[in-house]
């Protein structure tokens, strides 16, 4: 966050990304999870997905997770080099972009 920060990368959130944040962090009072996800706004940058990217996501059988197929159609979209997962193999060999960890994206850009 702190590159997107300091604009030395841009950092991108799928949109459908905001609402599971929102659900996660549902412990905390919400005047305060609505700055947290304001602050997301503001240091990345929400991708979205059109019908045709959605329906492709619905089609996407090799994904066994129905939101990792969203995750990646909304970066392909984005025109995203990567996708910084900690679950990598859920993406290896059927994503249309590059998973990597975290420890592997730092690495990356370093």
């Amino acid at each position: 966050m702190r590159l997107c920060a300091e604009e030395k990368i841009e950092g991108v959130l799928a949109f459908h990304s905001l609402s599971i944040i929102w659900y996660v962090s549902r412990k905390a009072p919400e005047e305060e999870r609505r700055k947290w996800i304001k602050k997301l706004c503001t240091l990345l940058t929400i991708a979205g997905a059109d019908n045709q990217r959605i329906l492709e996501a619905i089609d996407k059988t090799d994904f066994r997770d129905f939101e990792d197929a969203l995750q990646d159609c909304c970066a392909a979209e984005a025109g995203a080099e990567y996708i910084v997962t900690v679950n990598k193999q859920d993406f290896a060999g059927h994503s249309m972009i590059t998973p990597v960890t975290p420890e592997e994206f730092l690495s990356l850009i370093a």
